[in-house]
């Protein structure tokens, strides 16, 4: 039920801030008799009622599920560090907190943009793109608050949603960590409603799943999403389009990013279960 919830919240809140963004962009026009089907809306102001909804969210979720630790253990406990937050008292079955060493981050994050890069050409080459959600996306680029939705803000937000409150929920009900790691990358992929952005968002989802759950935190997944983001965005701001590239060159490329995501979950998957069995 937590992991529907998650969603639910997620897409109202995509719609609430998109409204905000109509009506943001069309003051001017209001009891004027505009027809409504020519009204336009303002790629700033998407972003910045987006950066307000999910930034609310994101906070809301934080509060939840530190009140959610604080409760379950039944006495109050220092603040922790802002990324200890995102770890969460065992129950039943969980997730187990391993702090992964500084080259693992690095190997994560690396594997992520690598994977990110050979399936934007892929896309290229087989002529999917994606030119209206581009079109927003680079007309958000002149406000810097925008970039603090795009790089910052939307991860975590995204991160607290899908790999904590579905990924982490289902794992809890005894559905195997592939598994809820591809549920979360799904539900992932179908909010971004089209299916260039869709099919990137699914193979990584699963991928930011699987370092959660290997990790018992954000630490791997939190930093590689952003990372992946501010790559996109600076890439954009550059005008760097991606073209066409050989089959052979996209699948070196899908192979280095699979041995840096396994560079990544393998000592942590040893670790766990070292953790595990200390529990």
């Amino acid at each position: 039920m937590t992991a529907i919830t998650m969603l639910i919240l997620f897409v109202a809140v995509q719609l609430v801030t998109g409204l905000g963004a109509l009506l943001f962009s069309n003051l001017d026009k209001l009891g004027t008799g505009y027809p409504i089907d020519q009204l336009t809306v303002s790629p700033m102001a998407t972003g910045i009622s987006m950066l307000v909804g999910e930034g609310l969210l994101a906070l809301g979720l934080w509060l939840w599920f530190f009140r959610f630790e604080k409760g379950v253990r039944g006495k109050s406990i220092e603040r922790p560090e802002l990324l200890g937050i995102f770890k969460f008292h065992k129950l039943k079955r969980d997730v187990v907190p391993v702090k992964p060493t500084w080259w693992q981050v690095l190997s994560a994050i690396l594997g992520v943009l690598m994977m990110a890069i050979a399936l934007s050409q892929a896309l290229t080459t087989l002529g999917m793109n994606n030119d209206a959600d581009m079109a927003l996306f680079q007309g958000m680029l002149g406000n810097p608050l925008c970039w603090l939705l795009l790089c910052i803000v939307g991860p975590v937000c995204e991160e607290l949603v899908f790999r904590v409150g579905i990924v982490r929920t289902l794992y809890r009900h005894k559905v195997p960590g592939w598994a809820a790691a591809a549920i979360g990358a799904l539900a992932f992929a179908l909010v971004h409603g089209n299916v260039t952005q869709g099919i990137p968002a699914f193979i990584i989802g699963v991928v930011l799943g699987l370092y959660y759950l290997r990790s018992g935190n954000l630490r791997l997944c939190l930093p590689a999403h952003i990372a992946n983001n501010t790559l996109a965005v600076v890439l954009m701001a550059l005008g760097q389009d991606d073209a066409p590239a050989s089959w052979w060159s996209i699948t070196i490329r899908v192979v280095v990013a699979l041995l840096l995501v396994a560079g990544a979950l393998m000592p942590l998957h040893r670790a766990g279960k070292a953790a595990q069995v200390a529990a």
